[in-house]
């Protein structure tokens, strides 16, 4: 059984958030329907678990609503400071209106009055303290949607200090993932597979190692080494949504067999999804359609894949994949006669496409729009 994160509307019209334990989406689904819930989204899968298992953690103890915001809109920088010192109140609210009394009574100022004081600076400290880990992972998202690699490795490394120095609970599994990534990326795939091959044994079940190992090859470009991971992958987890997604996306768009890819989404048609996985059938769809010249069904399709993609998550590596699909949306709308459109589409997710070197799809885009 897993416990799905959905939103749905009631009776009153209103949409609401919530929890359902069921065997799978489908089960989910229906159960909400009977008891009158419409417009059911899905927002965590099957998969979810298993990644948090991974990474030794247990599902966030926060209400449905809090969760489905954390999603959809995780907040950055200074509001997630300040949302760290308003959830922890209790940990420097208190501390700081005693040393605040005792400082109101002036000088000389006792013993005690002196502790008072070093707990408020403590209690103060500790929001901030605690902040420090979400906020160097955003940063790590960010460098790895922007391929910097060099600043992967440093956000990696002060992940490990900060692990070893305050015996601090971290994404070891995800952090170490990324690292091999950018090492990957970097020109050394053997030394990169080898830096996380213990996890075979401990990560389970093997698709979430796989599907992890195939982005590896991804950053050193090795297409072959990647569908195997996701073929394996998508056998293994007996045709499991996002394996099945992943492995079609990468075949019609790495190796542009759009019939294989077609026979794989043909596996999951009818099936209930989060509202992220559609955004990737969408994609894929738009995919296979553009290989087949379908450019009209293409165009509309990665429209589709796009809003969703920003309805569903706003994180620096939404922003990455949306940029991709927006550089086939170019092909698509340039052979469509809508030049001037593509042009300057092609503009703003060019400095993403030189990041991460992908000269294929780029000269692709500018024969679209030449």
């Amino acid at each position: 059984m897993t416990l799905f994160l959905y939103s749905a509307a009631g009776d009153d019209g209103g949409r609401r958030a919530g929890r359902i334990d069921a065997a799978s989406l489908d089960a989910a689904k229906f159960r909400l329907e009977q008891s009158g819930l419409r417009d059911i989204v899905f927002h965590t899968d099957e998969i979810l678990p298993a990644q948090l298992r991974a990474e030794g953690m247990a599902p966030a103890e926060v209400s449905a609503d809090a969760e489905l915001a954390a999603l959809t809109d995780p907040l950055h920088g200074f509001a997630f400071v300040r949302a760290c010192y308003i959830g922890n109140w209790i940990a420097w609210v208190p501390p700081l209106a005693w040393a605040l009394w005792n400082l109101a009574g002036g000088a000389p100022y006792s013993l005690v009055d002196q502790a008072s004081f070093a707990l408020a600076a403590i209690g103060l400290a500790f929001p901030a303290w605690a902040a420090v880990p979400s906020l160097a992972y955003q940063k790590l998202l960010d460098a790895s949607a922007w391929a910097r690699w060099d600043d992967v490795r440093r956000q990696c490394a002060f992940f490990r200090r900060w692990r070893r120095w305050f015996l601090a609970p971290t994404p070891r599994f995800d952090v170490d993932i990324r690292d091999a990534t950018a090492v990957a990326a970097q020109g050394d795939l053997a030394a990169a597979l080898a830096s996380v091959a213990h996890y075979e044994a401990t990560v389970a079940p093997r698709q979430v190692y796989l599907g992890r190992i195939a982005s590896i090859h991804f950053a050193a470009r090795d297409w072959t080494g990647a569908l195997r991971c996701q073929e394996e992958a998508w056998r293994l987890s007996g045709g499991g949504m996002p394996e099945t997604i992943d492995y079609a996306v990468t075949l019609v768009w790495r190796r542009r067999d759009a019939d294989a890819a077609q026979r794989l989404l043909a596996g999951i048609a009818g099936r209930t999804r989060t509202a992220l996985a559609q955004t990737f059938v969408d994609y894929a769809e738009g995919l296979i359609a553009l290989e087949r010249g379908h450019d009209d069904v293409a165009k509309d399709r990665f429209e589709r894949a796009i809003e969703g993609q920003a309805a569903a998550s706003n994180t620096p590596l939404t922003q990455m994949v949306c940029d991709f699909i927006a550089a086939h949306l170019v092909i698509a709308s340039a052979r469509l006669g809508e030049k001037r459109a593509a042009r300057a589409l092609l503009r703003s997710v060019l400095p993403r496409l030189t990041a991460f070197k992908d000269i294929d799809l780029a000269r692709r885009c500018a024969a679209a729009v030449a």
